[in-house]
């Protein structure tokens, strides 16, 4: 302090928030003069602050208040008293008394380092500490969520159904709000039903109606751009029929429609249907178009070999004893047995390979019926002329295209 001004001190601490401070002081508890605001930052310990008046009266006492402000409010300090020191005297108070607060601030501000020193310590050293305990209840804890995620995702995969194969939802057998138990996927096919012989150029089988077996599955799924028909062909044809081999295809609900196919599997065990011995036969249909559906009954015919350009006969006019084979032609008034070779047989004609030349006349045999008195020839006599181009055979496959 001087005879007419006094450097007033005390500690801010701002609790985290910025925080501003003056000094209200004044010679009667009112306080009615401040000095100006001065900024002492958001810092979290105590600080020193000081504030220079002048203009005050020598040998007089007054009196100062700390005043802090920030975000949660204001905060008044105790009330301190001090009076002034006398003219005569005074540039020795003045000296005496600014050394005097320069060291008590020194030695506040030396105790507030100390302490915050030491909690900074306090706080590095219960920060580096392990706790053994703790860490292992944290692994443990880390193993039950890692196998919690395991299980859900597992469960999560679950509610995706994945089909084996690409292609159309046909049906759902499932409702809502029903269990569904796992189960295994299975591939239909028509089954193998009555059959029909094979001609010479062509061997036919036949399946009956509808898809050939039933599945409670949940869903089912129809490739339609892979169609296929399953046809039992019987014992003596099969010997025929070999993987590769073209076939033909008609549907009786698309009479306009004929389709292509291929023999793709041949079966290795036989089936007995209606006392017959057949071999399944697997026909891949190619390139089916959009109005074919699964479940549809289908004729096939399967090509076992095919000429062109040759001449045939009615296989009735063929009579055949031991390794011989004649035809009975019309030569004038005359009728005489001419020796031939015959080469593929259909189910109604017949290739002849040598013995006869194109024009020449056959005479087909006459069928006599019996009747109540007397008989009746029916067909009898009649002549075939020779054609250019082999017949192919053909039975009913009554099968599901699917």
């Amino acid at each position: 302090m001087t005879a007419t001004g006094a450097s007033l001190g005390g500690s801010v601490d701002p609790d985290g928030s910025d925080t501003t401070y003056s000094f209200d002081y004044g010679t009667s508890s009112n306080l009615a003069r401040s000095t100006p605001s001065v900024g002492v930052g958001s810092g979290t310990s105590a600080t020193a602050v000081t504030a220079d008046v002048q203009g005050l009266r020598p040998d007089t006492t007054y009196a100062f208040q700390l005043v802090a402000t920030n975000a949660f409010g204001t905060v008044h300090g105790a009330t301190v008293s001090f009076t002034t020191a006398q003219s005569s005297c005074a540039v020795d108070r003045t000296t005496v008394t600014a050394d005097s607060q320069t060291l008590a601030h020194e030695q506040a501000t030396l105790v507030q380092a100390q302490l915050a020193l030491a909690g900074e310590k306090a706080s590095i050293a219960a920060s580096t500490q392990t706790d053994a305990v703790t860490v292992a209840e944290d692994k443990a804890t880390v193993l039950l969520d890692q196998a919690t995620v395991t299980e859900d995702a597992t469960n999560l995969s679950g509610t995706t159904l994945t089909s084996p194969i690409s292609g159309t939802v046909s049906s759902i057998d499932g409702s809502i709000g029903s269990n569904e138990s796992a189960g295994t996927s299975t591939v239909t096919s028509a089954t193998a039903g009555s059959t029909s012989s094979g001609s010479s150029s062509a061997t036919s089988g036949a399946a009956s109606s509808g898809s050939g077996s039933s599945s409670s599955g949940f869903m089912t799924i129809t490739d339609l751009g892979e169609l296929e028909v399953v046809v039992g062909f019987p014992e003596a044809d099969i010997g025929q029929v070999a993987v590769g081999q073209p076939a033909t295809i008609t549907l009786p609900a698309l009479p306009s429609t004929e389709l292509s196919g291929k023999v793709t599997a041949i079966s290795a065990t036989s089936t007995v249907a209606s006392n017959v011995v057949t071999y399944d036969t697997t026909i891949s249909i190619l390139d089916p178009p959009a109005t074919v559906r699964d479940g549809m009954t289908a004729d096939v015919s399967v090509v076992v070999a095919s000429k062109t350009g040759v001449l045939e006969v009615p296989s009735a006019a063929i009579t055949t004893a031991g390794t011989t084979s004649t035809v009975t032609v019309e030569r004038g008034t005359t009728q005489a047995s001419v020796p031939v070779v015959t080469g593929i047989v259909g189910s109604s004609t017949t290739e002849i390979v040598s013995g006869l030349k194109a024009g020449e006349k056959v005479v087909l045999p006459t069928v006599t019926v019996a009747a109540a008195s007397g008989s009746t020839t029916a067909g009898g006599g009649g002549f075939g002329g020779l054609g250019g181009l082999g017949g192919l055979g053909g039975g009913r496959l009554g099968g599901g295209a699917g």
